[in-house]
């Protein structure tokens, strides 16, 4: 694993400071034919026919591959010990009325103190690879690359420190090179291109829904398929009103409308957590994926995919639902 950087170098915010409009954190590297094949740069399948290089041009980094690409893909907790404790209630099951599972149930639900904190969304920011010429030198092919990060950063962002402080760790870790780059695109072209596609239809053929969630998606392992078709047939079974399809850059989402305000929804990747949201599905069908992931927790249920998750699931739609 790349080291990571413990604060922002100097260099960089130096640089930053020069800067007009936005900006992202990216690196140039002349690589030679050898060092295309170096481990760290696996993720990118690298390869060469007849004089010219392919590459994969746009991925979100691997969650084995560090600790910020981890977060990236499931978010993570930031807590704050010397604020004040704060309550948080937690969904316990379904417990029987009186002891006696006859007489019917009920949600259970404990509070109790713990430290103040904050969940941070996953970003999944991808990387972006983008061939930008060949040279010959001392008879040796030199290929240079420009290697960015999706997300398009600006100094007037509330949290910026953080944000670059995340890219910079995020590039560094996958590629072991940064530096900060002014954008041509501004702040809300980008977040024009991260508006999920939705499609919503009615339950048709399990294999025909299948289809429409894995449409152009490449790299699917078997385990990985089964997992797809098993989570899409508990939310199947689960009978919603429609289906949802969506599509955001490279990942597929796919849930379920049971009312304008219970949809249940999660993408395609490996290890990403299921949630459930209570807006209005006109609303949310306007806002961008990070804005969606944003939602203020009161609003949705996160539910991680390990232990009874399938139960809890169906305990809140059942819930929820109107009767």
């Amino acid at each position: 694993m790349n080291k990571h950087f413990r604060k922002i170098p100097s260099n960089i915010l130096q640089r930053i400071e020069e800067f007009e409009n936005d900006f992202i954190v990216a690196t140039v590297l002349s690589l030679t034919e050898d060092e295309l094949k170096k481990p760290i740069f696996s993720d990118l399948n690298f390869k060469i026919e007849n004089g010219q290089v392919s590459f994969i041009s746009e991925y979100v980094p691997n969650i084995l591959k560090g600790v910020y690409s981890r977060k990236n893909i499931d978010g993570y907790r930031k807590k704050y010990h010397d604020l004040p404790q704060v309550s948080k209630t937690y969904y316990a099951g379904q417990k029987p009325i009186f002891g006696d599972f006859t007489k019917g149930t009920f949600s259970q639900y404990i509070t109790k103190m713990v430290i103040a904190y904050e969940d941070i969304a996953p970003k999944e920011i991808s990387i972006l690879v983008e061939l930008l010429e060949t040279q010959i030198e001392n008879n040796q092919t030199h290929y240079i690359f420009k290697i960015s990060l999706s997300q398009v950063l600006n100094r007037r962002m509330s949290d910026f420190e953080d944000e670059l402080f995340f890219n910079i760790n995020l590039l560094q870790e996958n590629i072991g090179s940064v530096n900060v780059y002014q954008s041509s695109t501004t702040f809300d072209e980008f977040l024009q291109t991260l508006q999920v596609e939705w499609e919503l239809l009615p339950p048709g053929e399990i294999d025909i829904d299948y289809e429409r969630i894995t449409r152009g998606l490449r790299g699917l392992t078997p385990q990985r398929i089964l997992e797809i078709k098993e989570r899409q047939k508990f939310i199947r079974d689960q009978n919603p009103i429609l289906n949802i399809y969506g599509k955001s850059g490279m990942l597929r989402y796919f849930g379920a409308k049971f009312s304008d305000s219970l949809v249940v929804f999660e993408n395609t990747r490996y290890g990403n957590a299921l949630y459930i949201l209570f807006e209005n599905w006109e609303e949310l069908c306007k806002l961008t994926r990070l804005e969606i992931q944003n939602r203020p927790s009161d609003q949705y249920i996160k539910i991680r995919h390990y232990g009874n998750w399938q139960q809890k699931t169906k305990d809140i739609i059942d819930e929820k639902r109107p009767k």
